[in-house]
């Protein structure tokens, strides 16, 4: 889960979607569906089973959902309410979402998977404006031909800088601002490392980063704030070209 970078963003006026995808990627995901809860299991690959196409379908999967969670946004604007939701958020009415939402300016973010799984939708969904990819994982759509013709904002931590990624968003983004963080472990950007007080413990787990969980995470909001801020507000934006590789 993502919360802390979730929750920072809509301290700020934001509305977040958080989409739980469906595509196996997760430890364990489930839905609701007639009353009765659907369970989908982390997927594992079979021996010897080719990876690049199962990878690939799961990328493309999620950014469908990605397209179908806007399309949602869209219709609890319009004060249509999502008729399919859990027992235990009835009771909060989203009809106080009704023409709240500036659905003009609609912005995506993704880490690791999601980092190419957000490239991928904004490369097939003219409704998003931007996109800001951390530590994009290219390889499921490594050998996929798309264009982003909208600005990107790439993140990167120091220790997930491969250049097998790198590149690929440099061939398929037409406009890419890109920044590393400096001593920062891939793990950061989850909720995981917030959870454990012990240095040990997380660097045995590869969640320590060399400076401490929150002024990285700090620095992240920062850049991506300001980033936001600028683009719906139609400021210049100076070009940052950080790549950590050649």
């Amino acid at each position: 889960a993502y919360s802390k970078v979730c929750y920072d963003l809509a301290s700020e006026g934001y509305v977040v979607a958080a989409v739980e995808h469906r595509d196996g990627s997760a430890c364990h995901s489930r839905y609701v569906e007639n009353g009765e809860t659907v369970q989908i299991p982390h997927l594992y690959l079979e021996h010897n089973e080719e990876e690049y196409g199962r990878r690939n379908n799961q990328v493309n999967q999620r950014c469908e959902e990605v397209s179908r969670a806007l399309d949602l946004l869209y219709s609890i604007n319009c004060g249509i309410p999502p008729k399919n939701v859990v027992e235990q958020e009835l009771g909060h009415s989203l009809e106080s979402f009704t023409g709240k939402m500036n659905t003009q300016e609609n912005y995506l973010m993704g880490h690791s998977f999601g980092g190419a799984t957000v490239l991928l939708a904004a490369g097939s969904d003219p409704r998003f404006k931007g996109t800001v990819s951390i530590d994009p994982w290219m390889y499921p759509a490594s050998q996929q031909n798309f264009r982003v013709d909208r600005p990107v904002l790439m993140i990167n931590t120091e220790l997930f800088i491969h250049k097998q990624n790198v590149d690929k968003v440099r061939e398929v983004c037409l406009d890419v601002s890109a920044y590393v963080l400096k001593g920062a472990v891939h793990l950061v950007h989850t909720d995981a490392p917030l959870l454990f007080e012990n240095d040990l413990i997380k660097s045995g787990l590869g969640m320590r980063c060399s400076r401490s969980t929150i002024e990285v995470l700090q620095e992240n909001h920062s850049i991506l704030s300001s980033w936001l801020k600028r683009r719906i507000q139609g400021e210049p934006i100076e070009k940052h070209e950080e790549w950590g590789v050649l």
